[in-house]
């Protein structure tokens, strides 16, 4: 068992170095380019050279995270950096003057969903409909949780369906993956419905209506959002909020449905964990706030939103830094990461304790 367990916690600790080292990947790729087009020695750039690669880059903040890559590329190389000084410092502070305020995705508020989804069904956009209560009601990430649901078929993770749970209707989904549960997690929602009138918000109903309306009549299984994609999905939400009257309906993202409804539910006096868990965020920075009893809500949620936008931003740097560079990293290094072998599995009393543990 121990054996079993040290081996995960290797396979983890290599697959956060290789996400790490493609992100780098990129931007030292960068910083080849450069050098080779300037003539400069990758390994031995002074100072000036530096300024110059730093001064190629409108936002402070870019260029600081672009010398941090070439920092790691020194250090790996084990290179003493002589390229430190005054003069970086002063060309990094001037850069930073243009550096604005990231903006936050405004948050999409229980009666703005309300207000699109009854948009969105009186023009018989019952994708949208639907698409819009899931998100507002599981918090869920709209392009890598939401839209690549499916229905109707057991034998796949991602997916979702009716059941019941407590003698209550509950609309359940088993996500095969999320950013921060590798291993799947599966959500549940009851029905929120009262007794004189049905609630536009209410998982159980959208899903009846949307899937009674469009697909089970003419597919048994299949996608449940067979004709939505996140571009296509953002701009008619956009679309949407501005005929309903959305301030800042032109900066409306994807994640303005987890902002809005952790906030909905931080008002209604839930948990903070309880938040945190519902919408997946699990970092020690939270932690701290769990313990006190006056939080400072737009501090919490400008935490949780800066988190979540630095590991999308990562992942994107990650995505690009796959393609070809002008020069290999690998020509500094003594060699890519090495693929870990598959894992030994657990042995079979402990696979029989887990399952009898779920």
């Amino acid at each position: 068992m121990q054996a079993w367990l040290d081996g995960r916690v290797s396979r983890f600790r290599l697959d956060s170095v290789r996400k790490s080292a493609s992100t780098y990947a990129s931007e030292v790729g960068a910083f080849l380019w450069f050098c080779e087009i300037l003539e400069i020695d990758p390994l031995g750039a002074s100072q000036q050279d530096m300024c110059r690669f730093a001064s190629i880059h409108r936002l402070g903040r870019s260029a600081e995270k672009y010398l941090t890559a070439v920092r790691w590329l020194y250090a790996m190389c084990d290179v003493a950096i002589l390229w430190e000084g005054a003069s970086l410092a002063l060309t990094l502070r001037g850069l930073k003057k243009n550096d604005r305020p990231v903006k936050r995705a405004p948050p999409i508020m229980w009666k703005d969903t309300r207000a699109i989804v009854g948009l969105a069904k009186a023009r018989g956009d019952w994708d949208h409909a639907l698409a819009y209560v899931l998100a507002s009601s599981f918090l869920l990430r709209v392009a890598d949780e939401l839209l690549p649901l499916r229905f109707g078929d057991p034998g796949l993770h991602s997916r979702v369906f009716e059941n019941v749970a407590e003698g209550r209707p509950c609309l359940t989904l088993v996500l095969k993956s999320r950013k921060n549960a590798p291993h799947g997690a599966t959500l549940r929602r009851p029905c929120v419905c009262g007794r004189e009138r049905e609630e536009v918000l209410c998982p159980v109903h959208a899903f009846r209506a949307g899937v009674g309306r469009r697909w089970a009549k003419r597919f048994p299984c299949g996608p449940l959002f067979p004709s939505l994609n996140p571009t296509s999905f953002q701009r008619v939400l956009r679309i949407h909020l501005q005929a309903t009257h959305f301030p800042s309906s032109a900066e409306a993202t994807l994640h303005g449905f987890r902002r809005g409804s952790a906030q909905e539910m931080f008002r209604s006096k839930r948990p903070l964990g309880e938040i945190l868990r519902a919408g997946g965020w699990k970092s020690s920075a939270f932690m701290a706030y769990l313990q006190m009893e006056d939080v400072d809500e737009a501090v919490v949620f400008d935490l949780i939103c800066e988190a979540e936008e630095k590991a999308d931003a990562a992942k994107s740097l990650a995505t690009a830094g796959r393609g070809k560079v002008a020069g290999d990293i690998r020509t500094f290094l003594q060699g890519p990461v090495q693929s870990h072998p598959e894992q030994q599995r657990p042995p079979a009393q402990c696979r029989k304790h887990s399952a009898s543990g779920r």
